[in-house]
């Protein structure tokens, strides 16, 4: 027999899945050094490397650590949005009385892979210095 069904209203949009591990690396686009970092060849070292994110979800939050280069992995947090928009931030120390800071990330996820742009700053207290970079970036999990 035929059966005919009635329009349902379109679902809401769901919150995509970001969780597990992500890698890849991140290519530098421009890179500023300050004070005692000013030729210290900081923006040569960093100039490309390796990123990992690890996030755990809650909903629409993020949580978890992410570690850029040869640095060691910060905490982050952050959302991650209908649109597959994913946005974290957070700092944390590193060897040398330094401090890195995720001040910018925004990236898009399709599929398993999230792309975007972003910021960090690592800043050292004994020289007083910092290098500022920016990049883009591609992690897949």
């Amino acid at each position: 027999g035929c059966s005919s069904s009635s329009p349902t209203a379109p679902s809401p949009p769901l919150i995509p899945t970001v969780q597990g591990q992500y890698a890849g690396t991140f290519t530098t686009q421009s890179c500023q050094e300050t004070g005692a970092a000013s030729g210290s060849g900081f923006c040569a070292a960093v100039a490309n490397g390796g990123m990992v994110f690890t996030p755990q979800q809650s909903g629409a939050n993020l949580s978890g650590t992410m570690s850029i280069g040869a640095f060691s992995p910060i905490p982050v947090s952050g959302t991650v949005s209908t649109d597959n928009v994913v946005v974290i931030a957070g700092s944390g120390p590193l060897q040398l009385s330094a401090t890195l800071a995720l001040t910018q990330w925004r990236g898009t996820l399709a599929g398993t892979a999230i792309t975007g742009t972003m910021q960090f700053t690592i800043t050292t207290a004994v020289p007083v210095g910092s290098g500022t970079v920016s990049g883009s970036f591609t992690i897949r999990q």
